[in-house]
Formats: structure tokens, sequence, C-alpha cells
């Protein structure tokens, strides 16, 4: 770890001309996270994200440039620095010679979601905020408000630019696309018995009957990574608000109902973990996304289907992280026991009264 902390230090100086005075790394799932104080006090995050080839390269220009364009628009979340060169990320080899993309942000100030402690009521108005915010963030790439220039020209190169960056985050081959069910459908069979039944089910059930309906769904740039770690919350005069959105690192385009799948997945684990309602979060959490980003009736007619089917990869994907980082067991088993429950819970009663449980109609 001290070998780490200096090539930190080293890198930061080297192209920001910054002097680090703490290193603290911050655990997760795949990246690497690096909180830093400087010697003025200014707190930043450093991200390493490990690149296998020219796609993720492309992918992580792509997040930079949607960033960019988001916090233009008015939307609180991390702003990348430039480094000496001009650029806002550094392509180059970090820790084991591993080929990374290195980018150093802006700290936003607050505290994660997941960090607050509020009654129920308090929550599930975070809940909703939550969705909101989602949503606004799927909208504001879903069309262009052309009554605010008159010169249709450049609409039309707005939209060109637009539609090349996002050509760029499809990620045909992620195994977090929940679309790419044949990348972790093979995981299922590492499970034990009862879970692996549930989700052979849920993942059966979604590659049959909302797979085949895609082509009737709203499809379009999203967050994709809607948990209670990628909120911050800042006190209001009474209670607490959502301020921004952090970790763009899942963003892709896809379709708006796995933006919201994902949101409620996340969402009724925290509420799992936390001893609340996931219902009565699940419902908060779609009520609030389609305030701002109404889905169709095709959409809501299998929003609790593709639900599943998060849950199922979630499991799926996790337990198999487990056997391959064992020392990430306790980090991983953090989400994959409270979404097996949900699983489980989601199981044992029927479609219907999930739909009137979670207010879908």
């Amino acid at each position: 770890m001290e070998d780490t902390i200096l090539e930190v230090r080293h890198f930061v100086k080297l192209h920001y001309d910054i002097n680090v005075k703490v290193v603290k790394k911050v655990t997760s799932y795949i990246d690497e996270n690096y909180i830093l104080t400087t010697d003025t006090e200014k707190t930043y995050l450093l991200k390493v994200i490990t690149v296998k080839d020219n796609d993720d390269i492309r992918t992580q220009k792509a997040i930079a440039d949607v960033m960019i364009r988001l916090g233009s628009a008015g939307f609180n979340l991390p702003v990348r620095l430039a480094a000496n060169n001009g650029s806002t990320s550094i392509l180059c080899p970090f820790g084991k010679s591993k080929l990374s993309f290195l980018v150093l942000q802006t700290f936003l100030q607050g505290s994660l979601l997941d960090d607050i402690i509020c009654g129920e009521k308090d929550m599930v108005n975070l809940i909703f905020e939550c969705g909101q915010k989602l949503a606004a963030i799927a909208r504001h790439f879903k069309v262009v408000n052309t009554e605010a220039s008159k010169d249709i020209q450049k609409v039309i190169i707005h939209l060109i630019l637009q539609g090349e960056v996002l050509s760029h985050l499809s990620r045909p081959k992620s195994e977090w696309n929940l679309l790419q069910v044949d990348l972790y459908r093979h995981y299922v069979a590492e499970l034990n018995d009862q879970i692996r039944e549930h989700c052979q089910n849920a993942i059966h059930t979604f590659a049959t009957m909302v797979v085949p309906k895609l082509s009737s769904f709203q499809s379009g740039f999203i967050h994709a990574d809607g948990n209670a770690c990628n909120f911050i919350v800042s006190p209001k005069e009474i209670g607490w608000k959502i301020t921004g959105v952090i970790d763009f690192g899942d963003s892709c385009t896809s379709y708006y109902i796995v933006d919201v799948a994902t949101l409620l997945t996340y969402m009724m684990q925290k509420a799992q973990s936390s001893n609340l309602d996931i219902h009565e979060v699940a419902k908060h959490a779609y009520q609030g996304y389609i305030n701002v980003l109404p889905l169709n009736q095709d959409e809501i007619a299998v929003l609790d289907l593709v639900v599943a089917a998060r849950l199922a990869q979630s499991i799926s994907i996790g337990s198999h992280m487990i056997k391959l980082e064992p020392e990430k067991s306790h980090l991983i088993g953090q989400s994959i026991k409270p979404c097996s429950e949900i699983l489980t819970k989601l199981s044992s009663i029927s479609r219907k009264q999930i739909r009137e449980l979670w207010a879908i109609s």
C-alpha cells in the first residue's frame, strides 16, 4: 500500500503540479479510488480505471464528454481537472503495469445517502428525489430544445456530436449490461439450490418475456448505477435534500426501464439492510423517476420482471466475483445477501401484488 501511495503522489505532482498530503483508498468493486487531501487542504478524488482495449478507451472518453455536457447544463456532479497537458484524463500504466485511465476530479461536499441516519418518511422522500435526479440526467440527452435556438444548423450539429459521443457507450461486451443475458447467465450454476432457482427463473423470464419487447421501449443515455453511495445529500432547514450525483463509471446507452430497475434494485437493497419497507422504497423510487421521465405502457407492464432480472444479475455476478477475488468477499457479500433476500420475497408473492405495492399502473 505504501508503494501505491507514493505512486499516487508522484502521479498527481507530475501531471497536475499538486502536492498531496494525505491519500485514502476507498474500497470499490472494480476500479480504484483515492481521496486526496492537498497541502492547501483541498480535497480531490483520483479514479484509476482499468482499460482492456480500445473500446474501453473510447467509452471512458465518451463518459468524460457526457460529464462535461451535464456540468455545463447545471447538474451538480464531479468536475474533472485538466492536467498540465490540457487533458482531463491520463492513459498510463498504474500499479502492476495495468493500463489505466487516471482521472483527477473535484470531491463533492456533503454526505452519501448510504451514510445518513433518518426516519423512514425522510428516507423515502430522499429516494423519490434520487429517482428525479436520474430521470433528469436521462431526459437531458433525450431531446434538444429547438425553441432555445433559431439556428437549425446548430441544432443539427449538436445532435450529430451527441450521437457520436453516445455511440461509444453501448457496452455490448459488459456482463453488467442487463441485456447481455448470455454473459452472466452461466454464473447461476455456481449458486446454492434455492437462490439458484429464483435467479434462473428471473433471468429466463426476462429473456423470454422482456427482451422480445425491446423495440417498444424508450432508450437513450442512462446513469445505470443508482445506488445509495452515488447520491450526495446535504442538510436543509428541516431534514435533507439530494444535491449531487456521482460515479458515472457504469453510464451507458440503454433503455430507461433498465435505469429505473437498477435504481429500484439498489434502493430496495438499502431498505433491506436498514430494516425499511422494501416495497415503500421501491414505490417512491419509481414515482420519482416517472415524475420526470414517464415510462410507456409496455415498459410499465414488465418493470417488476426487469427488477427481478437485475437482482439475479447482481447475485450471480457478485457470487462469481467472490470466487475470483475472495479478499473482497465482505464488500461484495454486503450486496449479495440483501439482493437474495429481496428476490426470495418477490418470488413468494404474485406479480399483481408487487404492482399494487409499488403503485405501478
